[in-house]
C-alpha cells in the first residue's frame, strides 16, 4: 500500500491521473488478450464460451466478464473505438449501453414472419432478414456518447431508441438461494399477451400458474419439440393413400448431409458435442475436412459445438487471415 499522505495536492493529482491512465491501458490490454483467445477459440473445450473463460480462468465475476466481452465485441466491430477507451471517453458502462441499444434496434427493425406471431415452439428457418443500424449510424452514436457522462449518454440513447423501455430496464440475471434465479426482462404487449394466452391454455394442467411456471413449461416444451424434430421422431403423418416420402443419404461428394443423415448423426451423438459434450450451437463437422477430400458419410461426420468446430478448423487450416485490425 502506497503512502500518499505526504504528497502535495499537485503530486497527488499527477499520481491519480497516472493511475487512471494505467487502468485504462490495462483494460485495452485485457481486451486485446481476450480478442486473441477468441480468435483462436483456445478457451474451448475447457470452457463453453468466452464469458465462462473470463469467469472461470481470469477470475472476473459474471457481470464484469460480460461487460468486458461486450466491449471486446464492439471493438471487433469498430476497432476505431480503442483510442477512446484508452483516453477514457468510452468506459465499460457506456459500451454496454451502446451494445444494448444496437441489439434492441436490430430486434425492433426486424419484421417477424407470420409463423412467429403465433405460439410455436419449432424454429422458423425462413423469414425476413434482420436489419440493424448501419456502421455509420453506430459510429455517430458512439461519437456522441464520448462527450457525455454515462447518465447523459443513457438519455441520448433512450431518445434515439425504437424501444426506450428496454434501455431503461436492461435484462439481468440474479442468482437466488438454492437453484433459483431472478430474471428481469422486458416484454412487448404482444409477447405479454402470448404469455397470458399460454397461461389460459395450461389452466387445467397448472391451475393459477405464475409467470415463472408458464415460462418454464414453454421452455420445456420448446426444447422437447426441437429435439424431436432434429432426431426425426415427429415426422408428419401422410394422408391415407399418399405414398411415403423416401429419404436417403445425399451423395458423398456433397458438403451438406441429407436430413436423414443428420438425424442418424444426431441420434448417434445423443445431441451433444463429441469433444466437450456441450449442447449449445451444435454443427455438423467433417472429421476429415471436405476441402481435404473428406466424404459426407456417417463415419466421417460428427456433432461439434460451434466453438469446438472453429477450434478444430484452426488446427487444420490455421487461424483466420482476416482477424481484427491491430490496435495502436
Amino acid at each position: 500500500m502506497k503512502n500518499l499522505k505526504n504528497l502535495t495536492v499537485l503530486e497527488l493529482d499527477a499520481a491519480a491521473l497516472k493511475s487512471a491512465k494505467n487502468e485504462r491501458l490495462a483494460l485495452i490490454d485485457v481486451l486485446e488478450h481476450l480478442m486473441e483467445v477468441d480468435r483462436r477459440k483456445s478457451f474451448s473445450p475447457r470452457f463453453e464460451s468466452l464469458d465462462a473463460y473470463a469467469v472461470g480462468f481470469l477470475g472476473y465475476d459474471s457481470k464484469s466478464a460480460w461487460r468486458r466481452v461486450s466491449a471486446l465485441r464492439l471493438m471487433q466491430e469498430v476497432p476505431e473505438i480503442a483510442p477512446a477507451i484508452e483516453n477514457g471517453k468510452l468506459d465499460l458502462t457506456k459500451i454496454v449501453l451502446a451494445q444494448t441499444h444496437f441489439r434492441n434496434e436490430a430486434k425492433a427493425n426486424r419484421k417477424l414472419p407470420e409463423t412467429e406471431k403465433t405460439i410455436s415452439f419449432l424454429p422458423v428457418e425462413e423469414g425476413a432478414p434482420r436489419s440493424s443500424l448501419t456502421m455509420a449510424e453506430k459510429v455517430e452514436v458512439l461519437n456522441c456518447m464520448m462527450e457525455q457522462t454515462s447518465r447523459e449518454a443513457q438519455r441520448t440513447l433512450i431518445s434515439k431508441s425504437s424501444a426506450p423501455e428496454k434501455l431503461e430496464r436492461p435484462e439481468s440475471v440474479k442468482p437466488l438461494a438454492g437453484c433459483s434465479n431472478e430474471v428481469r426482462l422486458v416484454l412487448s404487449d404482444e409477447d405479454l399477451a402470448l404469455v397470458r394466452e399460454l397461461s389460459g391454455l395450461l389452466a387445467h394442467k397448472i391451475p393459477n400458474a405464475s409467470f415463472g411456471e408458464v415460462v418454464s413449461s414453454a421452455l420445456r416444451e420448446a426444447v422437447t419439440a426441437i429435439k424431436k424434430q432434429r432426431s426425426g421422431e415427429n415426422k408428419k403423418r401422410r394422408a391415407a393413400g399418399e405414398p411415403p416420402r423416401s429419404e436417403t443419404p445425399g451423395p458423398e461428394d456433397k458438403r451438406q448431409p441429407s436430413a436423414s443423415l443428420k438425424r442418424e448423426i444426431w441420434n448417434r451423438d445423443q445431441g451433444k458435442c463429441e469433444i466437450c459434450e456441450s449442447r449449445f450451437a451444435l454443427e455438423y463437422d467433417h472429421r476429415i475436412p471436405f476441402a481435404m477430400g473428406g466424404k459426407t458419410t456417417l463415419e466421417n461426420l460428427r456433432l461439434l459445438c460451434r466453438n469446438c468446430n472453429q477450434r478444430e478448423s484452426i488446427k487444420k487450416f490455421g487461424p483466420p487471415k482476416f482477424g481484427p485490425r491491430a490496435i495502436n
